[in-house]
């Protein structure tokens, strides 16, 4: 490892796993330009820069804080738009208070699509498409070398006022107050596979979601959570609706997050397919969208699961559910689910003729937790404790929803939901 430099400037260049080989490529690209050796600008780089030994965090915290004249962060190479959050958080701490004189430039690949965009890309001028344009490229320099108002520069919000629409992954820079309980979320999606979110209408269920937790899952917080870089991991999320054939829709959100990633449209298809069919393996390839499946972490977000009761025909509701719990499967943590549900809903859903109690088989799904952790935590220095499992404040009252029987495999998604419940209603 060589030392840190600190004389002239200095840009640190983040990326996430997925990224590796090109931001490295990138870094060599913009030390060896003839601008760059001129001013002296060398280029911050983990792979290079970061020492054994010494926690990581701090001595990011260093290089972005005391070191760094500049940042840039570089997503979308191989189309999964990942980034290090803990690196972009304090980046954008700095930009954000520094009047302009420490440019923050998201470094966009031509193979992200647009669509799939963090917060902060449509909240800086950006650089795109850096590899095969020399006007972009020659952006970038101008920007860490301070010598543009644009690259780099915040920009104005041109649509601050949206009415009572779900703030998405594209508008989460606008996404206030939320910032414990999305905390919370991560918290708990790191030590359990599934998280209900429970309100209201118009609480902010799936905002929280989608604003709060989706890009904080694509930035590697849960690996972050657990003292890890992100490295070469990849954090993936596909998001769904059941509406009338939950299926079905499951396939098409595969489809469209296929399509963000670049893949051919017979691939889309095949994904689409594996998805939708009854084959486990195949189906979690499907929902993979083809990425590695030794360093993809896939989030399944269901926004508005009651649809699965107000929407959903009885025969379609019961093989959706077990798909669900099928990729919730204690100590499996390639996939992980988040849920949203009205809070009228997702009331204690109570079984009537004496059998075996939704609290009876969620304390079941703990136990079976808590097993797996023990077991694991043997091969660990340490032990890893699992914690507020049971939700408090919940309603314990019967639900009648007059569209027909619940099937019993809702009823223990809805019970195993509950103990992970953020009750937005009561906050």
């Amino acid at each position: 490892m060589r030392e840190q430099r600190v004389n002239g400037p200095l840009l640190f260049l983040s990326h996430a796993g997925a990224d590796t080989e090109a931001a490295c490529q990138l870094k060599q690209r913009i030390e060896e330009a003839p601008a760059a050796s001129e001013r002296g600008l060398k280029v911050w780089f983990d792979k290079d820069d970061l020492h054994a030994g010494a926690p990581w965090q701090d001595q990011l915290a260093e290089a972005i804080q005391k070191h760094a004249s500049a940042f840039a962060v570089y997503v979308g190479s191989k189309g999964a738009v990942n980034w290090v959050e803990a690196e972009v958080r304090l980046a954008l701490s700095r930009a954000m208070t520094s009047g302009g004189s420490f440019p923050f430039v998201p470094i966009i690949a031509a193979a992200a699509d647009s669509a799939a965009l963090p917060g902060f890309a449509q909240q800086f001028q950006a650089v795109r498409d850096v590899e095969t344009s020399p006007g972009e490229f020659q952006k970038l320099l101008a920007a860490v070398l301070g010598r543009s108002d644009a690259a780099g520069q915040l920009k104005g919000e041109t649509d601050p006022f949206f009415g009572l629409r779900v703030i998405d992954e594209e508008r989460s820079h606008l996404f206030f107050g939320r910032k414990s309980e999305t905390t919370e979320l991560v918290q708990r999606l790191g030590k359990l596979e599934l998280v209900m979110v429970v309100g209201d209408s118009g609480s902010g269920k799936s905002s929280l979601v989608k604003a709060g937790l989706v890009p904080r899952w694509r930035g590697g917080a849960i690996a972050e959570l657990e003292g890890r870089r992100p490295d070469e991991e990849i954090w993936h999320v596909i998001e769904v609706r059941p509406g009338r054939d939950p299926r079905r829709a499951l396939g098409e959100a595969v489809f469209k997050a296929a399509g963000t990633l670049g893949r051919s449209a017979e691939d889309q298809g095949t994904y689409l397919k594996w998805a939708m069919g009854d084959d486990l393996e195949l189906r979690r390839h499907g929902l993979r969208c083809g990425l590695p499946p030794d360093r993809t972490h896939t989030l399944v977000v269901v926004d508005q699961l009651e649809e699965l009761v107000t929407l959903t025909p009885k025969e379609h509701r019961q093989p959706f559910v077990e798909l669900l719990l099928g990729l919730a499967e204690p100590g499996e943590r390639a996939f992980s689910i988040a849920l949203t549900m009205l809070g009228g809903k997702a009331l204690r859903l109570r079984t009537q003729d004496g059998r075996q109690t939704g609290e009876q088989r969620l304390l079941e799904r703990q136990d079976d937790h808590r097993r797996l952790r023990r077991r694991k935590s043997s091969h660990r220095a340490g032990p890893r404790h699992v914690t507020q499992h049971i939700a408090q404040r919940r309603e314990r009252r019967s639900v009648d929803t007059g569209q027909g029987a619940i099937p019993a495999g809702l009823r223990k998604l809805v019970d195993y939901g509950l103990a992970l419940t953020l009750d937005l209603g009561r906050r």
